[in-house]
């Protein structure tokens, strides 16, 4: 049927066709070579609407321009074939000029024409836009499909750096983690190779945030330090958003593996007055509040934690980002745990679990969080099954941080259970892996203290209690604190210690009742009462008669 129409018909949908199923009239003379660059073919356009080659969209994609689409997309298709190919590569670059005046913010249709057209600098700019649209759209195969066109174009400099970033944050929320701290180094050093200005400081700190997040999970603490101390030195005066997003982010890491005083240094950074000025933006907003709960949490200020979280959550809840959502949601149902809300807790792990389900991936931490949620609901076969399930992902993975956690909170479930050697295994095994993570050793160790007291070996129960109560008292302890000073005091009286034990009791009581200080009266007697070493902890209080500085338990 093609050969039947008249020759500029035939050109003009050959140029018509570049474009895809939908085309505007005023982009023709850019994307017809041979053609006039003046008005465009009016009549020939209302031949083939006549026809009925064309249809009228009810609607245009660009203001104040007529879009017409192909009747067939075997039109279309047969049209297109037609071009040469250098009349193909003039036309596409035609094409990419018009859209681009047109102010297409699709970055990668203008991308495909770009490449097509032979303008590959050009082409490999636009997918490294349009993998960044991708990873805001949380579609995490996109992002890393666009970037490896990005590369294939030829992408270099700072452009590929950019390319680097957002490959090494795909990867990472994929928890291929190895992949992304190889990524995110090749980001640095291309970032540093450039002349570092605020806008090269900002983007040069986002990717170390990602190579921080993939040491972390890694398990590599003396990286995360080295790091930490890194931006430290470069980040100097510099207030972007881009840097003070990146800052928020490594903040939780560097608390993980016990970093207190780079966390502290990073907060003061974050704290300043200019922060509060690049804040305005609600996903910039969110991330300072949850560094700032974070922070609180790894102090174990609850009631403080709880508020940044909150506020945290309440700023991000109409950016659409997903990845944040999961992440502020994750740490406020950790929060909520800690103090024995496990109800609130279960809601925000079901926001953050809708998050993860919509990015394709699976997550060893909310395995985790939600089996020491129904650990606390009093659901102990629900918690083994999870537990394992995150153990199990955390192995293939190679996330020995999460290994360790799965496996401590694993061996608690089997102390409940009655299997006092099985929790001894586990952590045991836990505590193999828990270098530069102290959380893990602190709570690995605490789970074997019971497990040995479960089996009346004391003496060794009270090493693994010491050993406890050391890494707890060194700070930085996100979780399991009460559980730790709690064995101390158990394998202490145990070992006929028992006025040490009492001592131990009184300093485990006196920091619970510091740490429920400010929460509302329902938390503060959900905290107290419904974690089981809390309650355990007063018990022993009363019943050995300690002094626990004149304050009333109740």
């Amino acid at each position: 049927r093609l050969a039947r129409l008249p020759a500029p018909a035939r050109e003009l949908l050959r140029a018509a066709s570049v474009f895809g199923q939908s085309f505007w009239p005023a982009a023709l003379a850019r994307a017809m070579p041979s053609h006039d660059k003046g008005q465009p073919p009016d009549e020939l356009l209302q031949l083939l609407l006549e026809r009925e080659w064309l249809t009228l969209a009810r609607r245009a994609r660009f203001a104040g321009q007529t879009e017409l689409n192909f009747r067939h997309a075997l039109i279309r298709e047969a049209a297109y074939a037609l071009l040469d190919e250098d009349a193909r590569r003039l036309t596409h670059r035609g094409a990419a000029e018009w859209l681009e005046e047109a102010g297409e913010r699709d970055a990668a249709v203008l991308a495909e024409h770009w490449e097509i057209a032979g303008e590959l600098s050009r082409a490999s700019v636009c997918f490294q836009r349009a993998a960044q649209q991708a990873l805001e759209s949380n579609d995490l195969s996109a992002t890393l499909a666009l970037a490896e066109r990005a590369t294939s174009c030829g992408a270099s400099g700072v452009t590929l750096a950019h390319v680097r970033v957002l490959q090494a944050e795909a990867h990472n929320w994929r928890a291929e983690h190895e992949r992304a701290r190889e990524l995110g180094e090749e980001a640095m050093a291309l970032f540093e190779a450039h002349e570092v200005d605020e806008t090269h400081t900002a983007d040069w700190t986002h990717a170390v945030e990602l190579v921080t997040w993939a040491c972390a999970d890694l398990g590599r603490a003396d990286e995360v330090e080295r790091l930490g101390r890194e931006v430290l030195t470069h980040v100097k005066g510099n207030r972007s958003g881009l840097a003070a997003v990146a800052l928020a982010h490594i903040v939780p890491h560097q608390l993980t593996v016990g970093n207190l005083s780079v966390a502290s240094a990073i907060m003061d950074i974050l704290n300043e007055p200019a922060a509060g000025l690049i804040a305005q933006d609600p996903a910039t907003a969110a991330m300072l509040e949850f560094a700032r709960g974070s922070y609180a949490r790894a102090h174990s200020r609850h009631a403080v934690s709880l508020h940044h979280y909150e506020r945290a959550a309440a700023h991000a809840a109409d950016t659409g980002n997903d990845r944040l959502l999961l992440t502020l949601h994750a740490s406020s149902a950790a929060q909520r745990e800690a103090v024995g809300d496990y109800e609130q807790a279960e809601k925000h792990l079901l926001v953050a679990a809708d998050a993860i389900s919509r990015l394709g991936v699976q997550d060893a931490t909310l395995l985790a969080n939600f089996g020491l949620v129904r650990l606390g609901l009093g659901q102990v076969a629900a918690a083994d099954e999870l537990l394992r399930a995150g153990l199990r992902l955390s192995t293939e993975r190679g996330e020995r941080r999460l290994q360790c956690y799965c496996r401590a909170c694993l061996g608690r479930v089997l102390l409940l259970s009655g299997q006092a050697d099985a929790a001894e295994t586990e952590a045991r095994a836990a505590l193999a892996i828990s270098e530069g993570f102290p959380t893990g050793e602190a709570y690995a160790s605490a789970v074997l203290a019971c497990a040995l007291l479960a089996q009346a070996r004391t003496a060794e129960a009270e090493a693994a209690a010491r050993r406890a109560f050391g890494v707890v008292e060194r700070g930085g302890v996100e979780d399991g604190e009460a559980f730790a000073r709690l064995s101390f005091a158990e394998a202490l009286d145990a070992n006929g210690r028992s006025s040490e034990a009492c001592d131990a009791i009184s300093s485990a009581a006196e920091h619970l009742l510091a740490r429920a200080a400010g929460l509302d009266e329902e938390l503060r007697r959900k905290f107290l009462t419904r974690v089981p070493e809390n309650a355990r902890t007063l018990q022993l209080a009363s019943e050995w008669g300690c002094d626990i500085g004149g304050r009333v338990v109740s």
